[in-house]
């Protein structure tokens, strides 16, 4: 009896590791993922704010010095900003085409095609079924005021 149980135990810890292990696995790569994700939203959120302030800041009216670089280029100094430039249209920024993402955002693209709709899907089910209970659950609360309030009233 006593090596029956023990060898059941063994057999269901057996079975039940390599999902469990799976489920583990696939838990922590999607919080992690998440985390980055929601980190990433935060700052360009925040820069959508910075990029808001300076806009409609008044900076156009102050002046500024016209000096020439090194390549002869024209560069614009705001006297406000000390020294900070302000660049040119005409510089290329070809430069950053051949971005290469890093090993860590590679996997997040991979990871962000997974999770991105299940997340979907599972907001969508859960805010159906939020808004259904919800509504059934004012209307049963309306009724019940209106029968209050008959009764009282």
């Amino acid at each position: 009896m006593y090596k029956k149980i023990i060898e059941y135990w063994k057999n269901l810890t057996l079975v039940l590791a390599l999902p469990l292990m799976i489920v583990n696995t696939m838990m922590d790569y999607y919080n992690g993922w998440e985390s980055r994700v929601l980190e990433k939203e935060t700052q360009k959120i925040e820069k959508m704010k910075d990029n808001a302030f300076l806009g409609h800041s008044h900076h156009y009216e102050d002046k500024y010095d016209v000096v020439i670089d090194v390549d002869g280029q024209e560069v614009r100094l705001l006297e406000h900003q000390k020294g900070d430039i302000i660049i040119p249209d005409y510089l290329d920024w070809s430069m950053l085409d051949g971005y290469d993402e890093t090993p860590q955002e590679k996997v997040d693209n991979i990871l962000t095609k997974v999770f991105k709709p299940i997340q979907n899907i599972v907001g969508k089910v859960t805010g159906w079924f939020k808004w259904h209970l919800w509504e059934k659950w004012m209307e049963r609360k309306k009724r019940e005021d209106l029968i209050e309030k008959g009764i009282r009233g």
